[in-house]
């Protein structure tokens, strides 16, 4: 082998639309170096994995890549062998999520994840990743919104495209059908959600002047996505009877939903602004430069 694993696109030659192969192939390598970080996920405060480029070839186009581990806490020196059973294992661990995935077809229940979960373990074990630290599997959150970016690299392609992951474990064949619905999983990964309304003052970024998309607000120095359901204002605002342009701001009731996992951790936070109590318009036009 050419490096620690290899992705093959097979494609069907004179397509049209032959760019979907290398965005397909780019998107899958960031996918699965998302991967490897939550497979390090005990190892953080020690390295960072990354890949190193080993080789293409056309044809078929493969992408040849090596695991890299980057020493992040100078205090700390990672053996060589350390690094050698890390390495070996990110390898193995990617092979069996894709070979689960295959076998699966649909990740539609949280005793599926466990059934993931035990497999990566499984690897990690035959590894001896135990010899090197205390090993856990990745958080199923994070395991699952990376399958979520597998999935959307794959949907590129077309109907005639076909992807192998080439290890030494062997070739998985990565089955672009997969389902995995993004709605189900955070349903099947919520113990409990809580909501709260809150009286808050937004300051807008991108307005929705079509009435088929979130609008985007500045909140404390982030950005969040928040729908409006408060139906008279926005029938005033596409009518234009009501004005707001980037970097004007509202005031609003905001319904505040989180989702927690059964760990206590975060799955999901949502907002809904369910009415417009006013808005504040920007006095200084120099001032609307800084929303965008």
């Amino acid at each position: 082998m050419k490096g620690d694993f290899g992705l093959k696109i097979d494609f069907q030659k004179n397509s049209e639309n032959p760019n979907r192969i290398f965005k397909s192939m780019a998107q899958l390598i960031e996918a699965l170096q998302a991967l490897d970080y939550h497979l390090a996920f005990p190892f953080r405060n020690e390295i960072e994995p990354y890949f190193l480029l080993e080789d293409i070839e056309t044809g078929s186009l493969t992408t040849w890549l090596r695991t890299n581990l980057k020493e992040i806490n100078d205090d700390h020196l990672i053996s060589l062998e350390w690094k050698k059973i890390l390495g070996r294992f990110l390898v193995r661990a990617k092979y069996c999520v894709l070979t689960w995935l295959g076998d699966e077809k649909e990740i539609d229940s949280r005793e599926k994840v466990f059934s993931l979960q035990a497999k990566i373990d499984e690897a990690a074990h035959e590894e001896k990743m135990n010899t090197i630290s205390i090993y856990s599997p990745p958080k199923e959150v994070e395991l699952l919104s990376d399958i979520v970016q597998i999935k959307e690299s794959l949907e590129i392609q077309n109907e005639h495209d076909a992807t192998e992951y080439i290890s030494p474990q062997g070739v998985a064949t990565i089955c672009r059908t997969f389902k995995i619905d993004g709605d189900k999983i955070s349903e099947l990964l919520t113990m409990k959600t809580i909501s709260s309304e809150l009286d808050l003052i937004l300051q807008i970024k991108k307005p929705d002047y079509l009435g088929n998309s979130k609008w985007v607000f500045r909140h404390q120095k982030h950005f969040i996505e928040c729908s409006i359901t408060d139906f008279p204002w926005l029938t005033q605002f596409h009518s234009r009877t009501v004005e707001v342009l980037p970097g004007d701001a509202i005031r609003a009731a905001v319904k505040y939903n989180v989702s927690y996992g059964f760990s206590g951790e975060v799955i999901s936070e949502k907002y809904e602004i369910i009415k417009v109590i006013e808005v504040i318009k920007v006095k200084d036009p120099e001032q609307r430069k800084f929303s965008y």
